[in-house]
């Protein structure tokens, strides 16, 4: 292999026909470039990979959001990888969990030089002037569940980088469902030099070289916590450890900050902190944010926050005008999580009402039975049938104590507000 390189995009996790979830009072002005957003970051990778040059792109599954995937996914992917097809640029495709083989599919054959790997583990040649400059060994779905060591399969074949692609949990991450599940040391040991990987929706480098072992993550954020840079990895194996680099495609980012209260003193602070908050995240590129805020600490503000129609106000007014802005910072949310000055750990050892109110919301919030007590229901549920699947309880259980972390924080809050008053 010595003086030969291989340029490639490596991307994943597209979700072409998926919406994005808790979206509240989206315009209609906004609604097109983000309910397309997942279509068009598509066309940027494929303009990416032809303005680079590279040789191939790899596509790590779930391109499709489910097994019943939509005609307009499916043009939108075929038409991509035809644009390709015309510059040069191959592609290898593999299926996740989310668009198996199983899936129904629209009679829309794939271009010359794009190949689809089967059920079973097998290595495809690129070969570039006559010579074999790398081997992609992959893995696709045959249905939804694949449960077993996938990993382990795929080894070196044929001549040149040995690249793998596959759809896997590596180290059982609990976010995801556990699907083709290995751990690290197994891609370690393959003898790959490249470990292409889909699943995991955040970006990482789980191992720079000798292996590298990279998830690209999804490369235009969906969910509300899917937030930051998404993207694919621009990735060059030569002499040496790889050339990785992470390219944003995102059209529409998801963003989550934090405003603390202590510091300021009157509402003007407040508004003028929460406009440089939403100018400090604005993008460039006519591209969008879809804008959380939590407002947290303690302070005199707290007080102004908790009156009705306060938060609200401040929502419309963080809006006023970027419906009709390219580079929109749409606020969904502004999440009110701010405390008065009471001193909430003292008042709770102090034997009056409050101090009994705050004793009693914690006896409860410290139960070690809560998430049984829910699944219990779950579990009687005449509709909840299928919930309890090995993949499902630890994200179902996961969510809980988030939630209920959240709503025992606001029971106390709220009920100590209202009760100081009443002492008040």
């Amino acid at each position: 292999m010595a003086g030969d390189i291989v340029r490639f995009v490596h991307c994943g996790d597209l979700h072409l026909d998926a919406p994005f979830d808790r979206l509240e009072d989206i315009p209609g002005g906004l609604a097109p470039a983000i309910h397309g957003a997942p279509l068009r970051c598509w066309e940027r990778i494929v303009t990416l990979a032809i303005e680079r040059g590279v040789d191939f792109v790899l596509l790590a599954g779930d391109l499709f959001d489910d097994v019943d995937r939509t005609l307009r996914a499916q043009l939108a992917l075929v038409k991509g990888l035809e644009r390709l097809s015309g510059a040069g640029i191959g592609a290898f495709i593999v299926c996740g969990n989310h668009d198996s083989l199983a899936g129904w599919e629209a009679r829309l054959p794939f271009p010359p030089g794009v190949y689809r790997f089967g059920g079973t583990a097998e290595s495809l040649p690129f070969v570039r002037g006559g010579k074999t400059v790398a081997t992609v060994t992959g893995y696709s779905y045959p249905q939804r569940r694949v449960e077993e060591n996938v990993a382990r399969l795929l080894r070196p074949s044929g001549e040149g980088f040995q690249i793998a692609l596959l759809h896997a949990n590596v180290g059982h991450r609990r976010e995801h469902g556990d699907y083709a599940p290995c751990a690290l040391e197994d891609l370690v040991a393959s003898g790959m030099d490249y470990w292409a990987l889909g699943h995991i929706h955040a970006p990482g480098v789980l191992r720079e070289a000798s292996p590298a072992v990279v998830y690209p993550g999804i490369p235009q954020g969906r969910r509300a916590h899917e937030t930051g840079p998404r993207g694919c990895y621009v990735v060059t194996l030569g002499r040496g450890a790889p050339d990785l680099e992470f390219v944003e495609t995102d059209l529409v980012r998801r963003e989550r900050r934090g405003l603390d209260i202590a510091s300021l003193g009157t509402e003007q602070e407040l508004v003028r902190a929460l406009e440089a908050l939403r100018n400090d995240v604005r993008l460039d590129g006519g591209r969008g944010v879809l804008l959380r805020v939590e407002l947290r600490g303690r302070g005199e503000l707290h007080d102004t926050l908790i009156r009705p129609g306060i938060v609200t106000d401040l929502v419309l007014h963080l809006r006023e005008g970027e419906e009709l802005r390219e580079d929109f910072v749409w606020t969904e949310a502004l999440e009110d999580r701010t405390a008065s000055w009471a001193n909430r750990e003292a008042l709770s050892q102090e034997d009056h009402f409050v101090g009994d109110f705050l004793r009693s919301v914690e006896a409860l919030e410290g139960a070690e039975d809560l998430v049984a007590r829910v699944t219990a229901l779950l579990d009687a549920d005449p509709e909840g049938a299928g919930w309890n699947d090995r993949n499902v309880v630890p994200l179902v259980e996961e969510l809980l104590r988030q939630e209920a972390e959240e709503i025992f924080d606001q029971v106390k809050t709220r009920g100590l507000d209202g009760l100081l008053r009443q002492e008040g």
